[in-house]
């Protein structure tokens, strides 16, 4: 699934859709090594994505500064420039 976490439920809908790798939407990355509200989201989505056995991509990662947070929030998956 693509563009993921954009809507107001994102795991409710993906209970009823098969898939085994979840991208988040790109605006979680925006400014993610100071916007603490992304970085809370994205920790949850990874958390979720974990719980139900789906990994979770993050893309757009432009510095290594980002790669850092992401390992810290769980996240196993990243694409991008970096």
């Amino acid at each position: 699934l693509e563009n993921f976490g954009s809507g107001p439920n994102p795991f409710q809908i993906a209970k009823h859709i098969p898939f085994d790798y979840v991208k988040v939407h790109p605006d979680f990355v925006n400014n993610l090594s100071t916007n603490a509200e992304n970085q809370d989201a994205i920790r949850e989505m990874s958390e979720k994505a974990q719980d139900l056995g789906k990994e979770l991509i993050v893309d757009g990662i432009v510095d290594p500064g980002s790669l850092t947070i992401l390992w810290g929030l769980g996240v196993q998956l990243a694409q991008g420039d970096f």
